[in-house]
């Protein structure tokens, strides 16, 4: 019985990973000292307040902010199961750089794009096509670098370690997180709307 007990639980962990990219595929070299933790509460006003990304759907109603890395399969799928949702909701995608050197300068392509929604269309079906997503130029303004950084530590300040990640105040209230990818029913249904 505990075999199976252990199966059951491998077989959700490698369901679990399937679902978001994570930090510990990153390859650089050792993290920096982490300043101090932010609680789901500080996490959610830091990223309204702190973070630059881009706002698609609704200018009021339900609110997630999604923290993506542009070279996340998952967060591509997620977006791809929000945009039926767009007329219901409100999401602020919140670009983080940490799976390969594309993701900083296509974050940076993002947030300053005329028509995010459009462009992040492009971008994610690109990507998952197995195409990369947006080109990226040369070079990546200083402060688009910085404010994708910000992203990125703000990201690991919550404690999260994978991509997609989202904040948003449920029903009553209370700062709710998840972590990885959701079809659009159940992201409609952790978005209290119906699909």
């Amino acid at each position: 019985m505990q075999r199976r007990h252990f199966v059951v639980t491998a077989a959700a962990a490698a369901a679990a990973l399937l679902a978001a990219c994570s930090r510990k595929d990153e390859t650089d070299s050792a993290p920096a000292a982490e300043p101090s933790a932010l609680s789901p509460e500080e996490g959610l006003n830091a990223a309204m307040n702190q973070a630059r990304g881009f706002a698609v759907g609704l200018d009021q109603g339900p609110t997630a902010y999604v923290f993506f890395d542009p070279q996340c399969p998952h967060c591509g799928h997620l977006w791809q199961a929000a945009k039926p949702l767009l007329n219901k909701v409100r999401m602020v995608w919140i670009p983080v750089a940490f799976i390969n050197p594309q993701s900083k300068p296509q974050g940076a392509l993002l947030i300053t794009a005329a028509d995010p929604l459009a462009s992040m269309s492009e971008h994610e079906t690109s990507l998952l096509a197995g195409q990369g997503g947006l080109a990226i130029p040369e070079r990546t303004a200083a402060d688009l670098a910085a404010a994708i950084d910000t992203n990125t530590d703000l990201l690991g300040r919550m404690g999260a370690d994978s991509v997609p990640f989202m904040l948003s105040r449920n029903a009553e209230g209370m700062v709710q997180t998840h972590a990885g990818g959701l079809e659009t029913a159940a992201l409609a249904a952790w978005l209290g709307v119906q699909p």
